[in-house]
């Protein structure tokens, strides 16, 4: 598995370098750049997102997930 997400935890897989956050127009809203050397956790902050429908890309994999209040 590329990744999955839990809430606003993301399990990522080694040597991954990308994550964007995507709108349901398909308009990139946020891309974060790191590097990971070893399964970990990477927490993202997400509550400034207005309640909407998101999609999470990591590399090939991509996750919808719901904003709500």
């Amino acid at each position: 598995i590329g990744a999955c997400s839990n809430e606003n935890n993301i399990w990522a897989s080694p040597n991954a370098s990308e994550i964007n956050i995507i709108n349901s127009f398909g308009e990139c809203l946020a891309n974060y750049e790191f590097k990971i050397t070893n399964y970990e956790n990477v927490r993202i902050d997400i509550s400034h997102l207005p309640v909407g429908i998101y999609f999470i890309k990591f590399a090939n994999y991509m996750e919808k997930i719901l904003v709500v209040r």
